[in-house]
């Protein structure tokens, strides 16, 4: 430090401006110790009532020590980002220049702690120029080093102004004893200063927190908590980033002080990156860099020296559970050595950064959820409309078939017109009820696969034979590609075919008179490909992410009459995926068609046959006594009149108690028994039937609309032969009597 500036050329050396040897040997007075010990008291008395006043209290001591005309005290200090000396205490003549300083590498504060002992100088002007501005000026300074422990914080100074005024060794004395107490004067300060801070600090959070509380901004709310922290701390610039579980990357969510370029390079973080904010994520704790220079790839590192910061801390936010939510990094110009205090201080502000980021997170999911059950609900009120429209368009043809009959008889010309209608109209109802059926299982996880061997291609011909009269009613053409080689699957035969009827049927109508479907099945690797492209009503694009949902009604569609309960799609979707398959709709637009494509895995395994569909056995029936029992009259007198039209005695009774107690007296070969019957039920009236021993013989029939297959195991349990779900065909009537009894 005894070298001075290269710029300052023409300055003294500072052995020429320094008299301290000559003050040792001068003296020109007698030691007061009782003035001493006095002012000192007085020292100690503002140390021990008044320590925010202790180091003006010392100044002035020092000054009536060495009967000195201006006194002070220098702290180093860091201000604005450079290191230099501040007077936070100066009395006498130069007390106007109380907060000033000067420079921490070329002053007479900086040349004494250098040397670590006291030095007088003599018009230290012709050394340090800056001096000169000051009036009065500087006869002679005599400055003595504060120490605390080994570290030197500072100096305390006298200044005679007058030419007469030299000091002596007595003062050097004094002044270099009364640096104890400017020790402890400097310690005490820190403390005050420390405790002045957290006191600002904690005062600042409350009013902070109280502020997030109505705060529903999330943007808003962490520019002010990062306002805080910067300013409590004394960064220089600092950002919030928040964590996307999703991606694991980071994200900018409030920042302060940073370029456009810095911004940019940061936008997205990954977890895996090189960088303070990644690294706190990755370990859940703090990172803390004094030196980019030193740390980080040398991206990270360039990006930090453009943003022009040296040091750098991320703290992680997490949440009361412990989730990680983000990253909250502050930054310094300047090499910054974090205290106790700077960590504590970014502990009790991230807290309620965090608190407010789950806050937010979860009202968020709140909302999200009330807008989810909004939309089911509303969904479900439009199912409701839809599945009684749905109910009602069969029961009309129905309805008007029914009356016709009655009125022209069986004679009529067009009989077999309307009891085909009649037949059609059954069956849509009864694909509606099973479609909804079968979500209910999948819904609740109960729909169980009979996988088999089977070929794709039968399957998809299948369909095609079966959606055929359809199309020819609505004047729409298929055309069919197939391989000439089976395309093996290890599937559920009833499923598959369901997913190709679903989408072959929506195709269909949702085709215009005169339209075109095409179907194509092939084989791309391990996979079966099956494509069903129509150029009917299409789909807007929007609504393609959704089309598969349950209850989902695009508005095209919902304007035609065959919209359907918007169930088809979704149990399609949901019947693939069961298979290990996937579906994807594709679409131009309203008026541009649909395609849909299905993959499903091929097998390898090798079967003994090809599947084959279920037929029912129509060979003809030995008439047989058949017992209906279901307390639904119509129902029960309908089975039974239909019974005896193919051949067989059939009663029919309304209650379990008649139907056990018929039993002896009519003995049947066959019974019918509903499930749902009120005070004796169906497995009730089974269990009590296979009670008695001449009954051991009767074929029991579950009749019922309860079709799970639970349903079936309990039927099994309580006695039933065979379970039949309503509404029950003439194929599967003839099936059943049919059978050897």
């Amino acid at each position: 430090m005894d070298d001075q500036p290269s710029d300052l050329p023409d300055l003294v050396p500072l052995e020429a401006v320094l008299i301290t040897d000559e003050v040792r040997r001068r003296t020109l007075r007698a030691p007061n110790y009782e003035l001493e010990s006095q002012l000192h008291s007085v020292v100690v008395e503002a140390l021990a009532n008044a320590p925010e006043s202790v180091l003006q209290c010392l100044a002035q001591e020092a000054m009536r020590l060495c009967n000195a005309e201006s006194a002070g005290v220098s702290l180093l200090n860091k201000q604005d980002g450079e290191r230099t000396f501040v007077w936070p205490a100066v009395v006498g003549e130069w007390s106007r220049f109380v907060g000033a300083g000067t420079p921490s590498d070329f002053s007479p504060c900086a040349d004494v702690l250098a040397r670590g002992t006291s030095l007088v100088f003599c018009h230290p002007e012709r050394r340090y120029p800056y001096l000169k501005d000051a009036v009065p000026g500087i006869e002679e300074a005599m400055l003595a080093p504060v120490f605390v422990g080994s570290k030197a914080v500072g100096t305390v100074w006298v200044i005679a102004h007058r030419a007469n005024r030299h000091f002596d060794s007595e003062d050097l004395r004094q002044l270099t004893n009364l640096t104890k107490f400017a020790s402890i004067a400097y310690q005490v300060a820190e403390r005050e200063r420390e405790f002045q801070a957290e006191f600002t600090a904690l005062t600042r959070l409350r009013e902070l927190v109280t502020r997030l509380l109505p705060c529903t901004d999330l943007k808003t709310a962490l520019e002010e908590v990062l306002s805080a922290i910067i300013d409590t701390t004394g960064a220089d610039m600092g950002n919030v980033q928040l964590l996307d579980p999703n991606t694991q990357t980071l994200h900018i969510a409030a920042q302060r002080g940073f370029e456009q370029e810095f911004l940019e390079h940061f936008r997205t973080v990954s977890v895996e990156s090189d960088s303070a904010c990644a690294h706190a994520l990755r370990t859940a704790r703090r990172f803390i860099s004094d030196d980019v220079h030193r740390s980080f790839d040398p991206a990270h590192r360039a990006q930090a020296i453009k943003a022009g910061y040296v040091s750098v801390q991320s703290t992680p936010l997490l949440s009361a559970k412990g989730e990680l939510l983000g990253v909250l990094s502050t930054h310094y110009r300047t090499t910054h050595q974090f205290t106790e205090r700077d960590l504590r201080i970014l502990d009790l502000y991230a807290r309620p950064a965090a608190d407010f980021i789950a806050r937010m997170r979860t009202d968020e999911e709140l909302r999200q959820m009330a807008a989810n059950l909004a939309q089911a609900d509303r969904r479900k009120t439009e199912f409701l409309a839809l599945l009684s429209h749905e109910l009602r368009n069969p029961l009309a043809p129905i309805q008007n078939s029914l009356s016709a009959v009655k009125l022209a008889g069986r004679s009529a010309a067009n009989f077999e017109e309307m009891t085909a209608m009649i037949e059609r109209q059954v069956a849509h109802m009864v694909r509606l009820i099973d479609d909804l059926l079968d979500v209910s299982r999948i819904t609740q996880d109960k729909l169980k696969l009979k996988t088999e061997r089977v070929d794709f291609v039968v399957l998809v011909q299948q369909a095609i034979q079966a959606i055929q009269p359809l199309c020819d009613r609505n004047g729409v053409d298929i055309k069919v590609e197939l391989p000439n080689s089976p395309l093996w699957l290890l599937a559920d035969a009833v499923r598959i075919a369901q997913v190709v009827g679903n989408l072959l049927n929506n195709a269909c109508k949702f085709s215009e008179r005169n339209g075109r479907i095409d179907v194509s099945l092939w084989k791309d690797g391990q996979t079966a490909v099956l494509r069903v492209k129509d150029v009917g009503i299409g789909i807007n694009r929007e609504h393609l992410p959704r089309i598969f949902d349950l209850f989902a009604q695009v508005e095209s569609a919902v304007e035609r009459s065959q919209s359907g309960l918007g169930i088809g799609l979704s149990l399609v979707k949901r019947l693939t995926e069961m298979h290990g398959g996937t579906i994807s709709v594709d679409s131009a637009g309203p008026g541009q068609g649909a395609e849909f494509v299905v993959r499903l895995p091929i097998t390898d395994e090798q079967g003994d046959a090809e599947h084959e569909a279920y037929t029912p056995n129509r060979s003809p029936s030995v008439p047989r006594r058949v017992l209906v029992v279901d307390d639904n009259k119509d129902s029960a007198d309908s089975l039974a009149l239909l019974l005896k039209m193919l051949g067989h005695e059939a009663r029919a009774v309304y209650d379990g108690r008649h139907g056990l107690s018929l039993i002896a007296e009519f003995s049947p070969q066959v019974a019918f028994l509903d499930i749902g019957m009120p005070g004796l039920n169906g497995y009730e009236l089974s269990r009590l039937i296979r009670a008695r021993p001449h009954a051991k013989s009767l074929k029991l029939v579950a009749l019922t609309g309860l079709g799970q297959e639970e349903d079936r195991q309990r039927a099994s349990e309580a006695g039933f032969d065979l379970h039949l779900v309503k509404p029950v065909t003439v194929e599967a009537l003839i099936a059943v009597l049919g059978c050897q009894v």
